[in-house]
């Protein structure tokens, strides 16, 4: 972990509360190194920002690196006027290193066209893993909310997690459901997605069609 300031010794749990994240992940290993930099003033956001664009952080190589700035309890990471809970966040950005490091850089985005829905919603599927709630009553819970909003216009959507709500893109709200339709429902792994060509239209609508069966059958819950 790099900081240009003493890192606060309570950082240590959210990075073992993001590792125990990513650990139900196909793609971890054990032996993979990760390199966290806190954004405290420091120079370390500088060059993602200006190759990636801005973020509340980001995910390369074995380098996370954080870009909005932590409340004091390090519960959450505010950028832009938004929060995300700072554990899932820092796990979103594991699995993206991860996803690397198995496809390698050339199968890898950005230098492969590799839709978004995969390689976005991936990590948001692992991050907003749920310890409390059946996963199937969460994935029905969440697409009554991605059902009633579908003809409105947003940016933001909101997640309700174990220990708290957390702020994500509309699309990637709907990218973790449709990643976690596949899963779950479906049960392919994430290797299996990834060398499927289905297409982001077959899979939505699939998915929409079987919440339409469902959502009667079993009513939304979780928290």
């Amino acid at each position: 972990m790099y900081s240009k300031q003493v890192c606060p010794e309570k950082f240590n749990s959210v990075l073992d509360k993001a590792t125990a994240l990513i650990q139900h992940s196909e793609l971890y290993t054990a032996s993979f190194h990760f390199d966290v930099f806190l954004n405290d003033g420091s120079f370390f956001p500088a060059i993602p920002k200006h190759l990636l664009g801005n973020a509340f952080a980001w995910g390369y190589y074995n380098n996370v690196v954080l870009n909005g700035e932590n409340d004091s309890a390090l519960k959450y990471i505010r950028y832009n006027g938004s929060e995300r809970l700072l554990a899932r966040t820092i796990a979103h950005e594991m699995i993206h290193c991860l996803e690397a490091s198995h496809f390698g850089l050339f199968h890898s985005k950005p230098l492969k066209n590799i839709p978004n829905w995969k390689w976005e919603g991936y990590p948001e599927y692992i991050s907003y893993r749920s310890s409390l709630f059946n996963e199937d009553s969460l994935l029905i819970a969440n697409l009554f909310v991605l059902d009633s909003l579908k003809n409105e216009k947003r940016n933001l959507a909101e997640v309700n997690t174990d220990e708290g709500k957390s702020i994500t893109g509309f699309d990637y709200f709907c990218w973790w459901l449709m990643i976690k339709y596949c899963m779950d429902i479906k049960k392919m792994s994430f290797i299996q997605i990834m060398n499927d060509d289905i297409k982001y239209d077959q899979v939505y609508n699939e998915m929409m069609e079987w919440y339409k069966t469902h959502h009667s059958i079993s009513p939304p819950s979780g928290p």
